[in-house]
């Protein structure tokens, strides 16, 4: 059958002929026509297109299709589940390859992969990765996250050498950006220089020096004001060790580099500083003697009760006392203000001075007092004078009364007949009853209002239990 479009007219070879089991048989392999091109159709269903002795070929053998030989710019279509192996190609455009095996995969574009393997596969810095990646190379080797040469941010898996790398590794070459960012698209923090859906990221904090800085980053959420949370869980029972040689659930340990190896810090050198983020002060530091140090702060007991523990460095008690605590739980420091009064209570004298000043550390109150009366008012000439205003109740315990020192006494009125002043505590009470003490004969009797009298002046201190 001739046809201008050849140079050597195609034949048709019917069964039977010298070509084992074919049907049809376009040959131009005696021309230089369409090819020389070659199609062959058996009855068997398989068939061929290409030159015999050509490697760039087409077969159909048993239902597989194979190609050999380079093929620029195809379309695969259909699900592909009966793609086992595509060596050597590009894909383009979008489509299904449940079963690749990726052996010679240089790029892969919008597709879906949903089993296989991709041993040598590159993603792309644009990429990305829903749902689970696993990275896996048995338990002597791991996989590297490697920074792509000439493509920003870029990474690459590529496996560790020798397995002598953690399974894991984030090598971000020389950048000093951010080498691991979390996000979450239902957080909106707001704030500025980093993408406001980030929740956290690490990242080198100096340059070409190292070191890790993470942060941790908050919405405006009132009932949550973390920005940065870490807890561990410990399978046994936790460690109740008090020495050098305690354990905990959450440790932070920091030493200093010596040679190639790590050693401890010098004496009195730093090791934990918690600073704010905002000025970068310095609110608490722990050094290497173990000291702790508050820069702007105070040590504040949040339960009452509870205090200082001297448990460990006061010796037992060796006379013939019995210890009953060694915690330090309170300290305070104040003012009082001294009120004379008799035995109805303080009423409306006058003053030219009122100050008083106390001290209290755990169950002991040390208080000082001047007061300088004017006048005593409507207060009872003939009933005993008190001062009132204590700052704490005294205890009710029985040997919880206490004296007073009387360091200087003024009473002009009526004097005192060379009677020294002094004064007692009583249990339960919040005020001092005064008295007279002969000095001759040691008789301690009432202390009156009258005897106070006006312009009575007093300057006097004590302590007592509560």
């Amino acid at each position: 059958m001739a046809n201008s479009a050849f140079t050597h007219d195609p034949q048709i070879t019917v069964p039977g002929s010298s070509t084992d089991n074919a049907v049809v048989i376009f040959d131009g392999t005696a021309g230089t026509g369409f090819g020389n091109s070659t199609i062959l159709v058996d009855s068997g269903g398989n068939g061929r297109i290409g030159i015999a002795a050509d490697t760039n070929v087409i077969t159909l053998t048993s239902g597989v299709v194979t190609i050999a030989g380079t093929v620029a710019a195809t379309t695969l279509t259909g699900a592909g589940a009966g793609i086992t192996a595509l060596a050597a190609a590009n894909i383009t455009a979008s489509g299904t390859l449940p079963a690749l095996n990726g052996a010679a995969l240089t790029a892969l574009n919008a597709s879906n992969l949903s089993t296989g393997t991709l041993p040598a596969a590159r993603i792309g810095a644009d990429s990305i990765i829903e749902g689970k990646l696993n990275v896996s190379n048995g338990p002597t080797n791991g996989y590297v996250l490697t920074a792509r040469d000439g493509v920003a941010g870029g990474y690459t898996w590529e496996a560790a050498a020798g397995g002598a790398d953690a399974p894991l590794i984030l090598d971000q070459g020389g950048s000093d950006a951010y080498i691991l960012e979390l996000r979450s698209s239902d957080v909106a923090h707001g704030i500025s220089g980093v993408n406001t859906e980030t929740y956290g990221f690490f990242a080198k904090k100096h340059g070409n020096s190292g070191m890790l800085r993470i942060w941790g980053l908050s919405d405006a959420d009132a009932n949550q004001a973390i920005g940065l949370s870490l807890t561990g869980v410990s399978g046994i029972a936790a460690n109740a060790t008090k020495t050098t040689s305690a354990i905990g659930i959450v440790e932070i340990l920091g030493g200093i580099k010596s040679g190639s190896t790590v050693a401890n810090a010098a004496a009195n050198g730093n090791i934990l500083v918690i600073r704010d983020a905002a000025a970068g002060a310095a609110k608490l530091i722990v050094d290497q003697d173990g000291d702790v140090t508050l820069p702007v702060g105070n040590l504040v007991i949040g339960t009452s009760g509870k205090g200082i523990d001297f448990s460990a460095a006061t010796p037992d008690e060796s006379g013939a006392g019995a210890m009953s605590s060694e915690i330090l739980d309170d300290y305070e420091e104040g003012t009082w203000t001294p009120t004379l009064g008799d035995s109805d209570g303080p009423d409306n004298a006058t003053y030219n001075n009122q100050l008083g000043y106390y001290t209290k550390i755990g169950n002991a109150v040390f208080w000082h007092c001047f007061m300088n009366v004017n006048s005593t008012g409507s207060l009872t000439s003939a009933n005993q004078a008190r001062i009132y205003g204590l700052p704490f109740v005294t205890s009710s315990d029985s040997s919880s009364e206490a004296s007073i020192y009387v360091g200087d006494g003024y009473f002009p009125a009526n004097g005192t007949d060379g009677r020294a002043v002094a004064g007692q505590l009583n249990l339960g009470q919040q005020f001092i009853i005064m008295y007279l003490v002969d000095s001759d004969t040691n008789y301690r009797t009432t202390f009156t209002v009258g005897e106070w009298g006006n312009s009575g002046t007093i300057r006097c201190a004590g302590w007592y239990r509560v």
